[in-house]
């Protein structure tokens, strides 16, 4: 990925569980612009958290 996606990944830590940096940093895109987690839940099955600041991306079991 390119453009602000990459940045945001560079600039935020993404701790990532099992899951594509493309997923990791659509997930910290999602953050960043204030979007509610439910969207990543409905578009890839995953849950998004921030915790001290680190975004997660989890999917779901």
């Amino acid at each position: 990925m390119q453009g602000p996606l990459r940045r945001v990944c560079r600039t935020r830590p993404c701790r990532r569980e099992g899951v594509s940096d493309d997923v990791a940093e659509i997930g910290a895109e999602l953050i960043t612009a204030g979007a509610a987690e439910g969207i990543l839940r409905m578009v890839v099955g995953a849950v998004v958290r921030v915790v001290r600041g680190v975004v997660r991306v989890v999917f779901d079991s």
